[in-house]
Order: C-alpha cells, then sequence, then structure tokens
C-alpha cells in the first residue's frame, strides 16, 4: 500500500533503502524518484505553510495514482518528496518513471482558492544489490539537481554527473565566500535615450573573477547562487552599491535611473519591498529612479503568485522591467496583467535583426504593442549604428549595448557622463 511520511523523515526513508536494497537478489533492482517541488517555497510565503502541507499532502494524493502497491511516498524536506519505487532496473524503467510523475502533476492545484501548477523536477536513480540507501539517496539528489537544468523536468542519474557537481560545489563555496569577502565587482552600462540623445539610464551589473577560473559570467554564477539558496544576499549587495552609487551619477545626470536584476528566487522573499523601501530610505534615493529587470521566464510558473508579488513590489514606486522579452514562450497578450512599466528585447533578437527580416518584424511588432500598453522598450545588445538607427525609425525608446558603451566602474561611468555631450558620433 502506498502512503506518505506525515513529517520529513530521512532516517525512515533511509531505513526503508536499506530494507529493500539488503532483499534484493541480484536479478532485481529497486529505484528512488527524488521531486523538488519549488512552488512549495512560493506557497509558504504567499498562504503560510498549513497550506503548503495542503499542496503537498494533494500532490502525494496524484502520486499514488501513479505507483505501484508496494510503493511509498515520503516528506524528506521542505519542498521535496521521495518516491520509492518497485521493480526498477533499468534506465528505460527509470524514464517510464519519472515521466508518469511528471504527467499526472500537470493538473492543476487549487490551494485557498489559488490555482497553482506543482511543475517539479524530478531525479531517479536506480539502486542494486550491494548499494546502501545513503548512497541511492544521494544519486536521485544529483539527477533531480541535473533535472533543473533539463528541458524535459526530469533526469536519471548516471555516473558522468558527479564530477560537474563536483565542480559546483567547490564553485558554490567559492562564490559565497566572494559574496562574504564583497569581493565581487559591480559595473554600470549605460543606456541611450533614442528621442533625445542622451544618457537616462543605466544597468547595474555583476562580475566576478575567480582567482583560478578568471572571469566567470553571471549566465553561470547566478544559477549558483539561486540553487545555493543566498541569491538575496547577492542581490541585496547589488542594490546597495547601485543604490550607493545614485548620488554620484544624479550629479552628472539629473533623474537619472539605475536599473538592477532581480531573480526569480527573490521574489518569493515576503519581504522584498520592504528591505527595497529601507534601502532606499538609507541612500535617500526616489523609489522611481530605480527599475527592478526580470526575467519573462521567472514569471511562465505559478504566475498568480508572481503578479502578487510584482503588485506589491509595485506598490512601493519602483519601476519593473521584464528583462529578455520574447524569449518566455507565453503569449504577448499577458503583458496587460502584469504590473509593468517597461519591456528589454532579447539580444538574440536585435543582434540578428538586419539580417532576418523575421526578427526584425518581430522587433517591430514588439515594440509597437509595448507602446500600445503605455510601456517603454529598451533594446539590449546593439553593436553597431545600423542597428541602433533602425531600432529609432521603429520607435524603440532606449538602447545599450557596447555600440553605446561597454560596462564601466563608478568613476568611468562619472567620466563618460561628463564627456557625453548629445551630439557625438557613437561608438
Amino acid at each position: 500500500m502506498t502512503g506518505i511520511s506525515p513529517l520529513p523523515d530521512h532516517l525512515s526513508l533511509l531505513t526503508e533503502l536499506d530494507g529493500r536494497l539488503g532483499r534484493l537478489d541480484g536479478q532485481g533492482g529497486m529505484g528512488l524518484a527524488l521531486l523538488s517541488l519549488d512552488c512549495l517555497a512560493r506557497i509558504d510565503g504567499m498562504l503560510g505553510y498549513l497550506a503548503g502541507d495542503v499542496l503537498c499532502d494533494q500532490i502525494a494524493g496524484l502520486l499514488r495514482q501513479v505507483l505501484k502497491p508496494g510503493d511509498c511516498v515520503y516528506r524528506v524536506g521542505r519542498g521535496e518528496l521521495a518516491c520509492v519505487l518497485s521493480k526498477m532496473s533499468s534506465t528505460g524503467h527509470a524514464v517510464l518513471a519519472a515521466t508518469r510523475i511528471l504527467r499526472v502533476l500537470e493538473a492543476r492545484l487549487s490551494v485557498e482558492g489559488a490555482f497553482i501548477r506543482a511543475t517539479p523536477r524530478v531525479g531517479v536513480a536506480i539502486g542494486e544489490s550491494g548499494d546502501d540507501g545513503n548512497t541511492l539517496l544521494r544519486r536521485a539528489n544529483v539527477a533531480m539537481h541535473e533535472a533543473r537544468r533539463s528541458y524535459e523536468h526530469y533526469a536519471v542519474y548516471e555516473r558522468r554527473l558527479d564530477e560537474p557537481n563536483q565542480i559546483q560545489f567547490q564553485l558554490q563555496s567559492a562564490l559565497r565566500e566572494a559574496i562574504e569577502d564583497n569581493s565581487l565587482a559591480v559595473s554600470f552600462q549605460p543606456k541611450l535615450h533614442l528621442g533625445t540623445n542622451t544618457i537616462t539610464s543605466v544597468e547595474t551589473l555583476v562580475r566576478w573573477s575567480h582567482a583560478a577560473q578568471g572571469d566567470i559570467p553571471p549566465s553561470h554564477f547566478i544559477p549558483v547562487a539561486e540553487a545555493s539558496g543566498f541569491i538575496s544576499e547577492l542581490t541585496l549587495r547589488v542594490l546597495n552599491a547601485a543604490l550607493c552609487g545614485y548620488a554620484t551619477m544624479s550629479a552628472e545626470v539629473e533623474n537619472i535611473q539605475v536599473a538592477v536584476n532581480v531573480s526569480a528566487k527573490d521574489l518569493q522573499e515576503r519581504h522584498l519591498p520592504e528591505v527595497i523601501q529601507q534601502l532606499l530610505g538609507t541612500w535617500n534615493v526616489p523609489a522611481a529612479r530605480l527599475t527592478l529587470e526580470l526575467t519573462e521566464t521567472a514569471m511562465l510558473e505559478d504566475e498568480a503568485v508572481y503578479v502578487d508579488a510584482l503588485s506589491r513590489l509595485k506598490e512601493t514606486g519602483v519601476r519593473l522591467s521584464i528583462d529578455d522579452f520574447g524569449t518566455g514562450y507565453s503569449s504577448m497578450s499577458r503583458l496587460r496583467f502584469l504590473p509593468l512599466d517597461e519591456i528589454k528585447l532579447d539580444i538574440s533578437f536585435v543582434r540578428d535583426m538586419l539580417a532576418s527580416p523575421r526578427d526584425e518584424r518581430i522587433v517591430g511588432s514588439m515594440i509597437a504593442l509595448a507602446h500600445d500598453l503605455g510601456l517603454s522598450v529598451v533594446a539590449e545588445g546593439v553593436e553597431d549604428g545600423a542597428t541602433l538607427q533602425r531600432l529609432r525609425e521603429y520607435g524603440c525608446d532606449l538602447v545599450q549595448g557596447y555600440w553605446v558603451s561597454k560596462p564601466l566602474s563608478l568613476d568611468e561611468l562619472v567620466a563618460f557622463l561628463r564627456g557625453w555631450t548629445g551630439e557625438q558620433e557613437i561608438r
């Protein structure tokens, strides 16, 4: 009979795994599927832990529909469930189990009137005679983290996955130290307003120069920070640096905008609006001068939860922008329901628009739609004058990229702003 342990219980799970592995006769096998329910953290933050428990029970009930008699479900952590699976001896069996779990959890769940999609990540490991429960659990966890990077949302453990996870662990430790030592570099990339040919905004960027690996791009270390649980601390340090530098920037350009990237994980922090208000007050920065940039894909899951989070941020008076717009595979009509001020066109469309008539039409359509909805438009990745001129013809509001300026230190930014006349040729 299937069941669910009522409380997080690693010891009970390990006892169960050790017992089953010890009874294997060398002919058959067993498996462990580990599910990460990322949505549970958001439910806890929005509706409380009891609502999260209700959701977890609903998910366990759905899992019982696909498990075999004798299989078990354990709650092994906040937002994590483990399914002990019998008669599993091949990768094909593991894939079949993972896809069945994902399919049954496609159903919309209702918690206190809010509709949620569980959208878990599933990692599966196969146990054989001679294995122990701790090893099997570790392998399933490795597979679950691999599933976070998988389009299919699941992964089956293979030995090759251990090496990058060791590298990831080392990177995580080094990043943690860099954040604590405040040794990450912050730079600012100017944005040019095409209507006035003036610099009206800058984007705050964080860079990491690793002692052994050299410069590590944000696309590599931001996911590490998210997965390791210290993305909020990193975001707050960047926010603090941006707002600290605002007085210096505004002395050169009145009412300059400062933009800071915010992670989807940051939106799960219930007290983020209050923290931002406190930082604005500390550095005496008007709320309307700060723009928070969020990726479009961050809001594809549990949209209602994110809309509420954005609304609470909007109440502080800051501006909200969707970064990398056009890559989220969602209807542009969703813009009507989000409390936004701006969209940033993804670099992939901007970079190829002169060589691809289709991309150019997409860019023109997105600019027109955004303007119809009262939103301003930023094009990033502008690397040549011809692209800039075409964007100006389409009515794009702002551009950023190396054709305007590379990312600059605060001192370099001041020199750049002082030298900008609005009449020079843009290089």
